[in-house]
């Protein structure tokens, strides 16, 4: 970031050191290019039972503390190769197997601290390795660091790169220009490095004073990275290591951190905008506040991706958001067997008036289910329910109730839990 470049390949030019590797380097375009076009994977040593998360997770989603590769565009390693093929010699039978992916490396030097960043094909190196990281920025990193290591990596979000094999920092700095194929460029590299002012404060630690760098040892700005999905490249989504769909795992984090009933309070809010302001949509800007009145803080690139994912083909008008579709995009489906749950717990009840949603009040305060966020009055509890001009619950409302409850909930075991909590059944 501070070089005010994009990571690039060039699989065109071999590396002086080992002419089966390729260069690296930081070019100076921002715009989406085949040279600053990159795709990571994850490793298979992701799939752990110890990392946060779903650990059968086979999706392509890079996620905080957990390694993956980073591969050259193969549409450029395609031209790359078809280029040289032309200008060797004719082989009997020719390649048959195609152009062999290259992924991002590094390894030690024995001489220098910086060790040069190179292009290989072999993909089963451990130098081919890398983990994403929050930077460090106060004594709080670490803690920030384990409490998000496993949550999905969002659009916009900074973050430095540590090589898994020598544990040092991806770095870039626009005071060591170099000149490559493309014109001038800058050098990447992997150091190790931190703040001068670490040292400064040294004196006041040793007197006992307690300063804002007491527990951290910041990263440099050269090591500070972001990345972002291409625009053209949205039918590749699912495949992209950082896109637009992790905006909702994102979400469902921090909305899980506050409680249960998270999700069914910000429907709430969102509805009640709705019919103060009628009609079935609302801006932007009254959608992003919503959204951080509810703990939801996303930047403006995270939340626009997050639109993108609702309003591209519900409404051609970019300023407006359809309510209902991003309540059901944020929801999902529901699993058949829950919704059973539901239906059977209904048909217990019989009907569900005032007097029955006190009881499960009630039952929720007693209870030591996380229900924080939404007051210690029981006029809270009643706003989020959707009343019948009777004074009764319908049975859509209840459905739709626990339909959103259900999203908040992972495990079945739990949900039935909560269900037996509230109702009593």
């Amino acid at each position: 970031m501070q070089s005010n470049g994009t990571l690039a390949c060039d699989p065109f030019e071999n590396s002086p050191d080992d002419h089966s590797e390729f260069v690296a380097s930081v070019c100076r375009s921002e715009s989406p290019i085949a040279r600053n076009s990159l795709v990571l994977q994850r490793v298979s040593s992701n799939e752990r039972p110890e990392s946060r998360g779903d650990p059968g997770d086979s999706s392509n989603v890079v996620r905080w503390g957990q390694s993956f590769q980073i591969m050259c565009y193969p549409s450029l390693v395609e031209s790359a190769t078809q280029m040289k093929a032309r200008r060797a010699k004719p082989t009997c039978g020719g390649d048959s197997a195609g152009p062999k992916p290259l992924f991002l490396a590094s390894r030690r030097t024995a001489l220098s601290c910086r060790q040069l960043i190179h292009l290989t094909h072999d993909g089963s190196s451990y130098d081919t390795h890398w983990v994403a990281h929050i930077p460090a920025k106060s004594k709080n990193a670490g803690l920030d660091r384990f409490v998000n290591e496993g949550a999905p990596i969002i659009l916009g979000e900074p973050f430095v790169l540590q090589h898994c094999a020598t544990k040092q920092l991806l770095s870039a700095d626009r005071d060591c220009p170099i000149i490559t194929d493309f014109g001038s460029e800058f050098e990447v590299s992997v150091c190790a490095g931190c703040t001068p002012g670490r040292v400064g404060v040294l004196r006041d630690e040793f007197q006992g004073a307690k300063t804002s760098a007491t527990n951290c040892r910041p990263e440099l700005v050269q090591n500070v990275w972001c990345a972002a999905v291409l625009p053209q490249s949205k039918n590749l989504t699912s495949e992209h290591a950082i896109c637009p769909e992790g905006i909702l795992s994102k979400v469902w984090d921090m909305l899980r951190h506050q409680g249960y009933l998270s999700f069914r309070r910000l429907r709430t809010y969102l509805f009640s905008a709705v019919a103060e302001n009628g009609g079935n949509a609302l801006g932007t800007n009254m959608v992003h506040w919503i959204f951080s009145e509810c703990g939801l803080r996303l930047d403006e690139g995270q939340f626009k991706a997050l639109i993108e994912l609702v309003s591209g083909e519900v409404t051609p008008n970019k300023h407006m958001v359809d309510v209902s579709a991003l309540c059901h995009t944020l929801r999902g489906p529901i699993q058949d067997a829950r919704q059973q749950i539901i239906d059977d717990t209904l048909a217990n009840l019989g009907s569900v008036d005032g007097d029955t949603l006190a009881s499960a009040w009630d039952a929720l305060c007693r209870s030591d289910v996380l229900v924080k966020n939404i007051g210690g009055e029981i006029d809270s509890f009643f706003v989020l329910w959707n009343w019948s001009d009777k004074g009764t619950i319908s049975k859509e409302a209840f459905f739709d109730f626990h339909a959103d409850l259900s999203a908040e909930v992972q495990d079945d075991a739990v949900f039935r839990g909560v269900m037996n909590i509230l109702w009593g059944k």
